[in-house]
């Protein structure tokens, strides 16, 4: 998969001729006639990118002119949907808090990186604007896409967005907030610090398609990286596809989010650790449906390193709906994983998958099976409809020591059995219909809601 995507790639850089930029949509031309040098009768405009960006390599058959962007930007700038923006390796938005800038981008745009090690960072103290709708949303993508040539099965195309915020973390040193500086994955840059509200500007109607470039070896991207981000942030409708590494990643952060998409990831799809305390709602997650490479819907972690350590990883999540395949690899399509001491709060989930996903529900730290004895793990008005619904702890003698099914089904109204889904939105004799708990009663952050999953059986959020 690797060397046909790297062949592929190579391909398409070849096939990049230089233009100008200005306005117009784009098109793929795929005709061959024409005195234009094959790009079957459509000249690309010509007129100036902004000081900012270069003069670009255009692709050939595209008629939208492209504009490209690279190393650090240190001054506000904005990215028009009249142009495609290409990003030359690892494009920073500000230094680690100095020089801090806003990067606007307009809906409707389309930024891309033509290789694997192309991708956008945000640093401490800067901003990303990304605001689109949902019949105009903002498209992050790999070149390959942008020529058609991306499908069900392409993936690690391009590096991805990464945003790195002032709000705590618990790989620092609780009493130095303030000189927090661990590293993000893919020497993206430092983050953390001490500010909860912190805030990293707006994700609104943004997909990333095609990413997770492995950077550096064993360190490839996430589709989305949210690292020490604060809840000033504005994060809704998203959607990260085919992502390499993990869809979503929080690092420690304080962040929330709604109406999260997060289909056909070949790693994990929502994985946390580091202390992240933010809120979700509105979550669908799906695995590839040709049965293709993936793992956990969900893989929690505190601090791998010091279980202990604080803040304890401890999101507060509703109104999710999994739905897994049957990828048999090194690691199986999976549902949820709670380990390395993070606790949750869950609420309004919906586990499910084909005859042979692995299992659906585990705990397997100590530490998280004493968070759910004692209470403070919460999983409550949830389904979980699977073949291989759970795995225990068990000691060296195979003696389980938790018992996930018990402690499962002993939560208040919890089901295990049929989640009733037409593809995944509930029947409308599905047990999920008005069967759910209403979290806005005891946080005024989330919707009031009545039913389990992402969907109550009428409405599609995802449309658009």
């Amino acid at each position: 998969m690797a060397l046909r995507n790297f062949l592929k790639l190579s391909a398409i850089a070849s096939a990049l001729v230089l233009a100008g930029c200005g306005g117009g949509d784009i098109n793929i031309d795929t005709g061959s006639g024409g005195n234009d040098g094959g790009n079957g009768g459509v000249t690309p405009p010509v007129s100036s990118c902004p000081a900012f960006a270069t003069e670009a390599t255009a692709l050939a058959g595209v008629t939208t002119p492209v504009c490209e962007i690279k190393g650090v930007i240190t001054s506000d700038v904005t990215l028009t949907a009249d142009r495609a923006w290409a990003l030359s390796g690892k494009v920073t938005v500000g230094n680690d808090n100095a020089n801090s800038a806003t990067i606007t981008i307009q809906p409707g745009t389309k930024v891309f990186g033509k290789s694997g090690a192309d991708y956008l960072v945000i640093a401490r103290g800067s901003k990303i604007q990304a605001v689109g709708t949902a019949t105009n949303p903002i498209v992050m993508t790999s070149v390959n896409d942008m020529l058609g040539l991306s499908d069900e099965e392409s993936s690690g195309q391009w590096g991805g967005l990464v945003l790195l915020g002032k709000a705590p973390s618990n790989k620092c040193d609780q009493a130095n907030l303030a000189n927090c500086a661990p590293q993000a994955e893919g020497e993206a840059g430092p983050y953390g610090g001490a500010d909860p509200e912190d805030n990293s500007g707006a994700l609104k109607y943004v997909q990333v398609r095609y990413a997770g470039f492995e950077v550096l070896p064993g360190n490839e991207l996430n589709g989305i990286t949210f690292a020490g981000v604060g809840r000033g942030t504005t994060v809704d409708y998203i959607q990260v596809h085919n992502n390499v590494d993990d869809g979503v990643e929080f690092f420690g952060g304080t962040v929330d989010l709604k109406h999260v998409v997060l289909t056909g990831n070949r790693d994990d799809s929502l994985d946390w650790a580091d202390g992240w305390t933010g809120r979700m709602q509105h979550v669908l997650i799906r695995h590839n449906p040709n049965n293709t490479k993936a793992n956990r819907a969900i893989e929690a972690d505190n601090n791998p390193d010091i279980l202990g350590a604080t803040p304890i990883s401890k999101p507060r999540i509703s109104n999710l709906t999994i739905i897994g395949n049957n990828f048999d690899g090194d690691e199986d399509s999976e549902g949820i994983l709670l380990r390395a001491g993070t606790s949750a709060e869950l609420y309004n989930v919906i586990v499910t998958g084909p005859e042979k996903m692995g299992e659906c529900f585990e705990i397997n730290t100590t530490e998280t099976a004493n968070f759910a004895n004692s209470g403070d793990l919460i999983f409550r008005n949830s389904i979980i409809d699977c073949a291989e619904p759970f795995a225990n702890i068990k000691d060296a003698n195979g003696n389980v020591t938790f018992d996930a099914n018990a402690w499962f089904t002993a939560q208040p109204n919890n089901l295990v059995g049929d989640a009733l889904l037409g593809g995944y939105i509930p029947a409308p004799n599905s047990p999920a219909i008005a069967n759910g708990f209403d979290v806005g009663n005891i946080d005024g952050w989330f919707d009031d809601v009545n039913y389990i999953g992402a969907f109550d059986g009428t409405t599609d959020w995802t449309k658009g």
